[in-house]
């Protein structure tokens, strides 16, 4: 349960904090590499999403795919190369060139500039302890739990973060059809917030997250439209390619700046 004040004011006085959150960095660079993070702190983001996964040496690095087919026209999977190999290998997107960059460096290029939402990408059993106490060693090496929260579509590994460190923010990304969301079901959730794709949301999801007091993070949006649309009906947190649209959107919303520590979710 995320934490509560020790007054519950009714839910609908609730002020959710509205987030522009760069998704795998921003647009502005080859995604997930620290160019497109630098576009994520030069739109003013106040997260820059990043996917981590660990390399054959066991190096935290950012890469969305499970392979580098898509970035770099090669077969190779992440977790069968080194890091010296790894980046080695130029990656190429819309005419950008980029590089696979570490966690490490990601944590460096962010601190004092930008938080990170960093998702754990869903491995096999044996990868997932390994993962997490690799990416919870860089946070405690860099002082970097209040800049930092971290996300899965895999449930066991944000119950294996909270574990080993319970003062983190963890949320969980929800994918496919979720049926029928009760508030009973989401008070179940031993997380902190929940990330739904576009075609997830609806009233009566976001309404049944504000009763559990879950703040609810959408991806990926692109079109303006949209983004008014959820922030009307009452999302706390965009992620999108294109963060600086984003905070162009928010400039009409009121918000409370970035949260952190026990203050992060409601003022």
């Amino acid at each position: 349960m995320p934490w509560l004040p020790d007054f519950l004011p009714c839910i609908s006085t609730l002020r959710h904090l509205r987030l522009a959150i760069g998704h795998r960095g921003s647009d502005l660079g080859v995604e997930n590499t620290l160019k497109a993070v630098e576009g994520a702190i030069e739109s003013g983001a106040d997260y820059a999403e990043v996917d981590i996964q660990l390399t054959k040496d066991l190096v935290p690095v950012a890469a969305h795919d499970d392979s580098l087919s898509r970035m770099a026209g090669q077969s190779d999977s992440i977790n069968e190369l080194t890091l010296k190999e790894l980046q080695s290998i130029p990656l190429s997107q819309y005419g950008m060139k980029g590089q696979v960059p570490t966690l490490e460096e990601l944590i460096q290029l962010s601190q004092g500039k930008i938080r990170l939402l960093i998702e754990l990408k869903a491995v096999s059993e044996r990868e997932k302890e390994p993962l997490v106490d690799q990416i919870l060693a860089l946070i405690e090496k860099y002082d970097f739990q209040k800049d930092c929260i971290l996300m899965s579509l895999d449930y066991e590994l944000v119950q294996l973060v909270r574990q080993k460190n319970p003062a983190l923010k963890t949320g969980y990304c929800m994918f496919g059809n979720l049926g029928e969301t009760t508030v009973e079901n989401l008070l179940s959730l031993d997380c902190d917030f929940v990330v739904i794709e576009e075609n997830m949301v609806s009233n009566s999801f976001i309404s049944a997250c504000r009763q559990a007091w879950l703040p609810v993070y959408v991806w990926t949006v692109e079109l303006e439209e949209n983004m008014r649309k959820y922030l009307d009906m009452g999302v706390n947190g965009l992620i999108s390619d294109k963060p600086y649209l984003v905070k162009e959107v928010l400039e009409d919303y009121p918000s409370q700046g970035i949260p952190s520590a026990e203050d992060y979710y409601f003022s």
